[in-house]
């Protein structure tokens, strides 16, 4: 069982009250009591590592206590700001997007409606009202917005991958198929890049913004140890749709988050979704719930 919350190989500097992040690429980590530092060799991400330490840590209980059950918190600090991948990540993604927030938004809607994640018929929120128009932006803002998301994109997919090789570790043991494993997000997307986003985001966590054209120079620095980025606030949109409004408001942009829920043994349907309100403190319940049942 895993899903996205603290660790006891952590990120230790942030600020969980301003919820402030250290950088992916050079973070500072502490294993029980004791410092660790990440390796120097240029190729360091803190997503990679952590899932390098949930995987020896399921084949430690593999080898050793392989009939006794388990629990795992596998906690990644993508995809929350600073972005943060490896380059070739974010070049997967550089004309994803190139068709602007506006219709990135409804194609992602039909998505959603053709997948059964959100009913037929379901409604597109207005834009934002502190979002502009995709069409009104200039060449610059467009540039430098297209690729903020790309850095963002390739960090999603970075994390995905490392989802994916802890879940091959857990098949490659024989541990996949009574594993029940929940993938959750605790939050929607963020509105702190602001309207231009930022290539560090260090600048709009201090309070200062800067404008396209002074980050336009630095633009082959985003998602790099000194490009550690966020997307504007327009994309924040995207990744909230159908909803209005983002992260600290209490609009369903906010609040309504994606839940992923495997447990092959005992889940037989493939790709079904679940109407059911539910909340995260429902998730400890159910455990407790499904483990004496299976006592």
């Amino acid at each position: 069982f895993f899903f996205k919350q603290k660790t006891a190989y952590e990120i230790v500097d942030c600020d969980w009250s301003s919820d402030v992040c250290s950088s992916d690429l050079t973070p500072e980590l502490y294993r029980d009591n004791s410092a660790v530092d990440p390796p120097g060799n240029g190729n360091y991400h803190l997503s990679a590592d952590l899932a390098d330490q949930a995987i020896r840590y399921l084949a430690d209980h593999a080898v050793f206590r392989a009939q006794q059950p388990f629990f795992l918190q596998f906690a990644l600090g993508a995809p929350h700001a600073p972005l943060q991948a490896p380059k070739a990540y974010i070049e997967r993604y550089a004309d994803t997007f190139a068709m602007g927030w506006d219709q990135v938004r409804s194609q992602r809607l039909g998505r959603q409606i053709e997948l059964g994640v959100v009913p037929a018929g379901t409604a597109l929120a207005d834009r934002n009202p502190e979002v502009e128009a995709w069409t009104a932006l200039s060449g610059d803002e467009r540039r430098l917005y297209l690729a903020l998301q790309a850095a963002y994109a390739g960090f999603v997919e970075h994390a995905d991958a490392q989802i994916g090789r802890v879940l091959a570790a857990l098949d490659r043991f024989g541990q996949r198929d009574n594993t029940l494993v929940f993938v959750m997000s605790d939050n929607g997307a963020s509105r702190e890049g602001g309207r231009h986003g930022a290539v560090d985001i260090n600048g709009p966590y201090s309070g200062h913004r800067d404008p396209p054209d002074r980050q336009l120079p630095a633009i082959d620095r985003i998602g790099s140890a000194d490009g550690p980025a966020h997307y504007p606030e327009g994309w924040a949109t995207v990744g909230n749709t159908p909803f209005r409004r983002y992260k600290t408001f209490v609009d369903l942009g906010g609040i309504r988050s994606p839940l992923v829920v495997s447990w092959p043994r005992a889940i037989g349907e493939r790709g079904a979704v679940r109407y059911q309100f539910a909340h995260a403190v429902d998730i400890v319940a159910t455990i407790l719930e499904i483990g004496r049942a299976h006592v």
